[in-house]
């Protein structure tokens, strides 16, 4: 439905992606959910038109973010971190999480670790369109 929503512009296709992400991350407290949530959260909050809901998106936004640093801050100090087969999309995840909380110095640690990972232009580009709308959404608020 993100996707979608970018293609239409349809408010209620973008509610449904937020309802659809929180609800994943709820029952599954998954940094993907989470962070699709949260930058579905944040599409939203541009196009309030009132400034209660808008602030109120926002928040939720960062409240999801908290989560998903406390959730995978406490899976980097579990025996075997290093061996995950996602461990790159977590440092993208952590990077992106710590840019909109405007953590730039955590940000930029998680930001060269997984860089120092990814090999393939496709997964550079794909975390930098991720980094690209966080840092919109800071300088937009």
């Amino acid at each position: 439905h993100k996707r979608l929503w970018r293609l239409s512009g349809d408010r209620a296709t973008l509610d449904k992606a937020i309802s659809f992400y929180e609800r994943g991350f709820d029952l599954r407290k998954d940094y993907y959910n989470g962070e699709n949530a949260a930058i579905c959260l944040e599409f939203r909050s541009v196009a309030q038109k009132d400034a209660d809901e808008a602030k109120f998106d926002r928040m939720s936004a960062n409240k999801i973010r908290g989560s998903i640093i406390g959730n995978l801050e406490a899976a980097i100090s579990e025996d075997g971190f290093d061996q995950r087969s996602d461990l790159l999309w977590v440092f993208a995840t952590l990077a992106n999480c710590y840019f909109a909380l405007n953590e730039d110095g955590k940000g930029e640690e998680f930001e060269q670790n997984f860089y120092t990972l990814s090999e393939a232009d496709w997964e550079k580009q794909t975390y930098l369109e991720g980094k690209n709308s966080v840092l919109a959404f800071r300088t937009s608020t």
